[in-house]
């Protein structure tokens, strides 16, 4: 399509933000407020709050404090070698 993988992102965000909120009974993402500048960052969090309050579920796979923040719950995933995952 001729888009870098960072604009490829803004187009799929963009199309979930303009999306009626009765097609978002899950809604993922995947460091959603990743390259975004401080603005950018607001709307994110705020259509986050908005899907939240009005009873989706929201799974988010982020590393900035501002996501972290919105969650009800948080599962903190770190790397194993395979000798340490329980057989």
């Amino acid at each position: 399509m001729g888009l870098s993988v960072g604009q490829r992102q803004r187009v799929a965000l963009t199309a979930a933000l303009l999306a009626p909120s009765a097609r978002r009974p899950l809604v993922v993402l995947d460091e959603p407020t990743a390259h975004l500048d401080a603005a950018g960052e607001r709307i994110v969090l705020d259509a986050v709050r908005a899907w939240r309050d009005a009873g989706a579920t929201v799974v988010v796979v982020a590393h900035r404090a501002s996501l972290l923040a919105l969650a009800d719950q948080v599962v903190d995933v770190a790397a194993r070698t395979l000798e340490e995952v329980p057989a």
